[in-house]
C-alpha cells in the first residue's frame, strides 16, 4: 500500500519510519503504524525513489518524526559495491536533526 503527502499529517505520533536502502544510492520510505505499513508515493501510483538521505530529510522536514531507521538489506554487498545478494539486514537509527549531505 502507498501513502501520499495528503495523508502524512494524519500519521500517529508513534509512527516508525524505515528508510530502505536498495543499493547504489536508491532509497524508499516506509511508514509503519499499528494498522500496518505503507510506502511513500508522491503521485499515489508508485513508490517514490530517493537518491540521498538529504532528499528524504527535506521531503519530510515538516513532520515530527522520531523513530527513523535506515535499513540495509544486504549491508556487506552494498559496502563493497557488489550486487545485492543474500539477506543480511542491518538496521541503523537515523536522526534527521543532523545534516546528511
Amino acid at each position: 500500500m502507498l501513502i501520499t503527502d495528503k495523508e502524512l499529517p494524519n500519521l500517529p505520533a508513534n509512527v516508525r519510519v524505515n528508510v530502505h536502502s536498495h543499493g547504489y544510492f536508491v532509497y524508499s520510505v516506509e511508514f509503519r503504524t499499528a494498522n500496518g505499513s505503507r510506502f511513500y508515493s508522491r503521485d499515489g501510483l508508485e513508490v517514490q525513489r530517493f537518491m540521498s538521505l538529504q532528499g528524504i530529510k527535506e521531503a519530510f522536514q515538516t513532520l515530527p518524526l522520531q523513530d527513523i531507521w535506515l535499513i540495509h538489506h544486504s549491508a556487506y554487498d552494498e559496502m563493497v559495491g557488489q550486487p545485492v545478494g543474500a539477506e543480511s539486514e542491518l538496521a541503523v537509527p537515523l536522526d534527521f536533526s543532523l545534516p546528511y549531505e
